[in-house]
């Protein structure tokens, strides 16, 4: 397995979008590392969309 290395900078008034790319960008290394079957992965993504799907419609609700 290839080693990688990324810096990545994070500020507390971020758009919804850096959220959700911070929260893929985790996800992609977390799944990466996991050796388990394709079905159970794609499972995990499912699962992680309706969590993305709630933070976009929470956020939503804060520019009313």
């Amino acid at each position: 397995m290839k080693n990688r290395s990324v810096t990545v900078s994070f500020s507390e008034e971020h758009s919804p979008e850096t959220g959700i790319w911070l929260f893929r960008i985790m996800e992609r290394i977390v799944l990466d590392q996991l050796n388990i079957d394709p079905v159970l992965k794609g499972k995990l993504l499912y699962s992680n969309q309706e969590q993305i799907t709630k933070f976009i419609s929470e956020f939503d609700k804060g520019d009313d």
